[in-house]
């Protein structure tokens, strides 16, 4: 039994008291009610932050093993600096020359094959999806 448990086992004993000297209503029920129910879900919580430890230990032993899928052919990896091509589509407004951070590539946020696809943090305006490989190269800042 967790402290959480406790306090809900405490809360219990009060209500009794209060049936006892006849002063229990609605409030005291739903206030019961919704500290067994907060109870539970710190619980829950507990329990598959315990879980997460055991992943994270885990990953610490075999990082090969991990979780995320970050392919091997992806030319700009998460963190790179590139500029963008003058020549990119007219549809992506913005001013020429600009420099970007790689966040991610489609098939690292969803998963598949398109590792050609980025979301990128591109200066003085923020994160923008899709840019093509085709339309960066790497930053000479």
């Amino acid at each position: 039994m967790t402290m959480n448990k406790y306090y809900y086992l405490i809360k219990v004993l009060r209500a009794y008291r209060e049936v006892s000297f006849g002063q229990f209503d609605r409030e005291t029920f739903r206030e019961i009610k919704e500290t067994q129910d907060a109870a539970d879900a710190i619980e829950e919580l507990s329990e598959e932050n315990e879980k997460l430890k055991k992943e994270l230990e885990e990953y610490k032993r075999h990082p090969t093993k991990s979780t995320i899928y970050i392919p091997k052919e992806q030319k700009f990896p998460s963190g790179s600096r590139v500029k963008i091509a003058d020549d990119f589509p007219h549809a992506i407004a913005h001013p020429k020359g600009c420099f970007a951070t790689v966040m991610y590539s489609y098939a690292q946020k969803f998963g598949g094959d398109d590792t050609e696809s980025y979301q990128l943090d591109v200066d003085g305006i923020g994160e923008v999806a899709w840019y093509d490989e085709s339309w960066l190269e790497k930053a000479d800042e």
